[in-house]
């Protein structure tokens, strides 16, 4: 089933972001992230880490939940069956970028990355964002994203939680 169209000006929003995400992410210089794919996806196409996009480093991960183990015995083999769940560490962190338009972007960071980041690096962080949800979209793996409403620019760092 297709999905009904969206507003007005949504086709050509979404292009240009893709432009400017390739612009600024592709650019000849490089970009500034430790991890652009911030995300990795396990064979089966669920999420089994999450990275800063700064620097690199694991903030959250799949880790065996202890509420749930179940032991078999199938002849001599033990058979351990573990649910697992995505877990944050102690350095994940919820960094609010302030936008161009007085709005707010919020986007998952390390503690140390969400203290230190420049300008520069806020915005190859929202590209990034911006890269992940093209991604959900076109593989209808997400909603559609307002891309009206994205067409914007990290100008500070906010909060942090």
């Amino acid at each position: 089933m297709a999905r009904p169209p969206g507003p007005p000006g949504r086709p050509q929003k979404k292009e240009k972001i893709k432009q400017d995400i390739t612009d600024r992410l592709d650019r000849p210089e490089g970009h500034t992230l430790g991890a652009r794919d911030y995300i990795r996806y396990g064979h089966r196409g669920n999420e089994e880490k999450i990275m800063c996009k700064i620097c690199g480093v694991v903030i959250a991960s799949l880790i065996p939940d202890d509420s749930f183990k179940e032991v078999q015995q199938r002849g001599n083999q033990t058979v351990i069956r573990e649910r697992l769940v995505m877990a944050q560490t102690p350095q994940y962190v919820a960094l609010t970028m302030e936008m161009d338009d007085g709005s707010a972007h919020e986007t998952p960071a390390c503690l140390n990355c969400a203290n230190t980041a420049n300008l520069d690096q806020l915005e190859d962080a929202y590209m990034a964002d911006l890269e992940v949800m093209l991604d959900l979209e076109d593989n209808r793996r997400g909603g559609e994203a307002p891309w009206e409403k994205l067409d914007r620019k990290p100008v500070s760092r906010g909060s942090i939680r």
